[in-house]
């Protein structure tokens, strides 16, 4: 996966110790304990479709520009569709926040109860 790229790669100057991969059932029950900043780096299509209830969209391509409206007091549970996008942006908020960030690899997952369509 490209985070473990980012950990791995000996050219990087990215910091990865504050991102992690979570499972299913990690994310689950981070969602309902409400613990976390839910954020959907999906399109706004995406989205609209189907997401997490309580997510956060900021499209991956707008989440540099948009970093400071996310709040820095709880650690982010970042989700895509297959986990690539979240990945690849989580550099960018780490090295600004140093905040603890969970990348969740895939959507829709899991419970439906946690889903808004």
């Amino acid at each position: 996966m490209l985070l473990q790229y980012f950990k791995n790669s000996p050219f990087s100057t990215i910091d990865a110790s504050h991102i992690h991969n979570i499972t299913p059932e990690q994310a689950e029950q981070m969602i309902k304990e409400n613990k976390i900043y839910l954020l959907d780096v999906r399109s706004q299509g995406e989205y609209d479709e189907k997401h997490y209830k309580n997510a956060n969209l900021i499209p991956s391509n707008e989440l540099e520009s948009r970093i400071d409206e996310i709040p820095t007091d709880k650690p982010v549970l970042m989700h895509c569709r297959s986990g690539s996008r979240a990945a690849n942006v989580s550099h960018v908020f780490a090295d600004r926040t140093g905040q603890e960030i969970y990348i969740l690899a895939g959507f829709p997952l899991y419970s439906e109860e946690l889903i808004e369509k």
